[in-house]
């Protein structure tokens, strides 16, 4: 008798444990689907903005160092100073170092 009544204690708080998570899920939902919609409504804003030219900054530094490193690999630069492998170079390691 006693062991039938601890069952089901046991069994009552796995009950609640499973009801109060779920109620937790439907909250976290309803709070998930309130941010969406708020930001949906607002578009971009600057900080979204200045993060698609900072991502795009970096695919363009990445592929015009690429051209540069190639062009001065197949012509053999052999200038004195900044020559067209040492910018390409610079490029391409501004996009690793970000």
């Amino acid at each position: 008798m006693l062991s039938t009544f601890l069952f089901r204690q046991i069994e009552v708080k796995k009950l609640n444990r499973d009801h109060e998570s779920h109620i937790e899920i439907k909250e976290m939902e309803s709070r998930l689907k309130e941010l969406y919609r708020a930001s949906r409504r607002v578009g971009w804003t600057w900080q979204a903005i200045v993060a698609a030219f900072g991502l795009a900054g970096g695919i363009v530094a990445a592929i015009f160092g690429t051209l540069l490193s190639a062009g001065a690999w197949m012509l053999g630069d052999k200038t004195n100073g900044l020559s067209l492998h040492g910018v390409g170079s610079i490029l391409l390691l501004s996009t690793i170092s970000c």
